[in-house]
């Protein structure tokens, strides 16, 4: 029975053990190759050889375990992936899904569930196709003398070679393939790569078979998208090819559905000051969400939007990293006030996905646009009942606290809602801003005050939340028309 390799990243010494050992008395099919104890080190391991599964903490200092997956995604790195962590959050899950994990496992491990999810990820392995398994042992291993002398002798006369990897909407089953194609990996149902040869004049070259291969899947209504990297001359040299074809996979973002791209046509993608450029960019998103919120029009911000990201053409793992940030913020209002925020995230899973080539720039824009409008017609209907209790909640907060230092942004980060949106719902319900209704709780104690104490005029000031006297005295005046002085001087002839 064949073995399959497994990396146990944890940066608790007794947790990574704790597993190894688990692995080792399990009897199943999985091999502890290497312990790391962050997602650098991990990396690291990566790099030298192919690890069919690797178990990460979601948490780790430095490089942490959902930042490690993306990596490996950016990369072309392809285990499966199983994460681990303390936080039982369902976010934190969700997020780790959202990376195209195996699974998911809380801190402390139970062993029966640890088992029955490494016994499934072992069936998932096995019925990898065995023919592919030649080819993926040598791009793991280019220089293994075993294989090298098997693929000489079926490969060694064969002259001109192309790695192209394919990207669908859809899954690429192996079967879909014409015999002649070999296919040398494949990494989830959606990609797989393929070994072309192109013979150079002695055959039809390879945009040829490719435009034929593509309408052969299409016949069975699978968009698919090539990254071709360059001609090698030997199989030896396929690796080559295939790191070529890997970088390319990023473009796809930009190029759409049915793209064609081979190495040394791409543009170069944002790095450095680009990408500071392009977080900055998310700004427009929030003022598209907050012109949302209040009924205005947003199409054409977010077509500057889109017209800034095509200018900047930042890489597309730090656009949905930024992306998410920004959406689950939006929705964080609405979970308060009772949306499964889960059912709304699988109606919009596109954006929330971060695996590349699985949806273009192009077609994230009018997706994004709909979520902005559905979120919107749902926070209306969910909000309007929940706000009346909320604003409630915040006047008896400021009548019993107006003494302290109360403000808009504090409660806006309390109830994790928008400082502008709050502001808005607080006037709509009361009638009146946020400062003028504490202003009128302060200075109708500050009254008070004056009617029943010997209190000196800065000493009620104080007491009732202002710490600039003569502010407190300026508005004291504009609401009742006197200075506190003659207030009180007035109250005690009468």
């Amino acid at each position: 029975m064949r073995e399959y390799t497994l990396l146990i990243a944890d940066d608790e010494p007794v947790i990574r053990e704790g597993l190894a050992e688990l692995v080792r008395k399990s009897g199943l099919p999985f091999q502890v190759r290497a312990l790391a104890s962050n997602g650098e080190k991990a990396l690291e391991w990566l790099e030298k050889e192919h690890f069919d599964l690797v178990i990460t903490d979601i948490e780790m200092p430095g490089t942490d375990g959902l930042s490690l997956i993306g990596i490996c995604r950016e990369r072309g790195f392809s285990p499966r992936f199983i994460v681990l962590s303390g936080f039982d959050r369902f976010d934190y899950a969700r997020s780790a899904y959202r990376y195209g994990v195996e699974d998911y496992l809380l801190k402390p491990v139970n062993r029966e569930e640890l088992y029955g999810i490494l016994e499934k990820t072992a069936a998932l392995l096995d019925r990898e196709r065995p023919q592919m398994d030649l080819w993926t042992r040598f791009f793991a291993d280019p220089r293994d003398a075993a294989l090298r002398e098997e693929l000489d002798r079926l490969y060694r006369d064969t002259k001109g070679w192309h790695y192209v990897l394919l990207q669908a909407r859809g899954d690429l089953s192996p079967q879909l393939f014409p015999p002649e194609y070999l296919i040398a990996e494949e990494e989830k149902p959606s990609r797989l790569g393929l070994m072309i040869h192109d013979g150079a004049g002695t055959g039809p070259s390879l945009s040829e078979q490719l435009m034929g291969l593509g309408e052969h899947l299409r016949s069975g209504d699978l968009d698919v998208s090539f990254l071709c990297g360059e001609r090698v001359l030997r199989y030896w040299d396929l690796p080559r090819s295939r790191e070529q074809a890997r970088e390319l996979l990023p473009l796809l973002f930009y190029r759409g559905r049915r793209a064609m791209v081979f190495y040394g046509e791409q543009a170069a993608l944002a790095g450095g000051e680009g990408e500071k450029r392009a977080e900055a960019l998310f700004g427009l998103l929030a003022e598209a969400g907050e012109s949302c919120l209040a009924g205005r029009p947003f199409g054409e911000i977010l077509d500057r939007f889109e017209q800034e990201v095509r200018a900047i053409r930042p890489k597309p793992s730090l656009f949905f990293m930024k992306l998410q940030q920004f959406l689950y913020g939006f929705l964080s209002p609405l979970e308060n006030s009772g949306l499964a925020v889960q059912e709304f995230t699988d109606r919009f899973s596109p954006l929330f996905s971060l695996a590349e080539g699985e949806i273009s720039l192009g077609e994230t824009i009018p997706l994004l646009g709909e979520f902005l409008e559905e979120a919107a017609r749902r926070k209306g209907e969910l909000c309007s009942a929940g706000h009346s209790v909320l604003i409630e909640e915040i006047l008896s907060n400021m009548e019993e606290n107006y003494m302290l230092d109360l403000n808009l942004q504090d409660l806006a980060e309390k109830y994790r809602m928008n400082r502008a949106y709050l502001g808005q719902l607080f006037k709509k319900h009361t009638g009146r801003s946020f400062l003028t209704s504490l202003n009128d709780i302060r200075l109708g104690e500050a009254r008070t005050l004056l009617d029943t104490t010997d209190f000196k005029v800065y000493q009620i000031a104080y007491r009732v939340g202002y710490r600039d006297p003569s502010y407190f005295m300026s508005r004291f005046e504009k609401k009742y028309g006197l200075t506190p002085h003659v207030y009180r001087k007035k109250r005690s002839e009468s």
